[in-house]
């Protein structure tokens, strides 16, 4: 088996449906490292107040946050402290930006100001009071038509990506699809988005292209590769994943060591539950074909039976 340049991405944003009771010791050191180093009285940042942590990342907190004029307006701050950053993942943090501040869409979190200060970056953006996709899962059990009306919505997201800004985003998984305050979805995390025309660096930065994301979303293609593959067709097969646990209640591919879940991955091989639509069924089975070529085009998922 030959696997070459894989890394679990530990450096998403993990949110809260609510304020947690407890935060890690690293995350609440991180916590208190930000807003001292933030430079604002009273927790204040611009003009918005921050409020509990609904989240952390491996160089940030994101905060709740309500404008001191007007605290029925709620915003995610999202401080990344720059302290922590190497080179690349300065480099890594500016192509993020690059990539959200271009973005504009109902089904993408809005990204609205970015503040740069000595020691942090300040990102005002959208906030979505309904958590997580997989918080979400883990509350209710979708029917069909539900998981059709999110998987839909979720699409028309990459479909924007893909077509309309020619970004795939690689780390599509259900912690990072969020839910806003009318029972939407949002698109977040662009920490790992590349460009489709983007090519690899020099040598020197070799490491900022080493493939990222969450293990049991990744393409097989992308455990073979020596650098983050900027092909739409990893964003598919991370589509077909994330469609079979909205219907079947858990991952396609599991295993509690990671060397066996990669030989799964690259295996192919899932359970399709007999209760599911034939259309559903064969949408499932297209994304989640290991060969990239004969996966289906955003344009074309869109224009699935199961979808129609």
């Amino acid at each position: 088996m030959h696997v070459v340049g894989v890394i679990v991405h530990h450096c998403s944003i993990h949110l809260y449906t609510s304020p947690p009771t407890h935060l890690t010791t690293a995350a609440a050191f991180l916590s208190n490292l930000i807003v001292s180093s933030s430079g604002e009285k009273n927790n204040r940042i611009h003009d918005y107040t921050l409020g509990p942590v609904i989240g952390y990342g491996g160089f940030s907190v994101v905060h709740k946050a309500c404008h001191y004029l007007m605290p029925h307006q709620i915003k995610a701050v999202k401080v990344v402290t720059k302290t922590c950053m190497s080179e690349t993942d300065i480099i890594r943090f500016n192509r993020e930006l690059t990539i959200w501040k271009s973005l504009c869409h109902p089904r993408v979190v809005n990204l609205l100001k970015v503040i740069k200060k000595k020691q942090s970056y300040c990102l005002i953006c959208d906030y979505c009071p309904g958590g997580t996709l997989l918080q979400f899962l883990y509350k209710h059990k979708l029917l069909e038509q539900d998981a059709k009306r999110i998987f839909k919505e979720l699409c028309q997201a990459v479909h924007y990506l893909h077509i309309d800004r020619k970004v795939c985003h690689k780390d599509l998984k259900l912690e990072n699809v969020l839910i806003d305050e009318n029972g939407h979805i949002k698109l977040c995390d662009f920490g790992l988005a590349l460009y489709l025309s983007h090519k690899p660096c020099s040598k020197r930065f070799k490491q900022q292209e080493t493939a990222g994301g969450s293990l049991a979303y990744i393409a097989p293609e992308q455990l073979t590769a020596s650098v983050s593959l900027a092909c739409p067709k990893t964003d598919i097969w991370s589509l077909g994943v994330i469609l079979y646990a909205l219907v079947v209640g858990q991952l396609p591919f599991m295993d509690t060591f990671d060397l066996r879940l990669v030989q799964k991955i690259q295996q192919g091989a899932f359970e399709m539950p007999d209760d599911l639509s034939e259309p559903l069924q064969r949408l499932i089975r297209a994304c989640l074909n290991k060969d990239p070529d004969e996966r289906p085009s955003i344009d074309q998922i869109l224009k699935s039976s199961w979808l129609m």
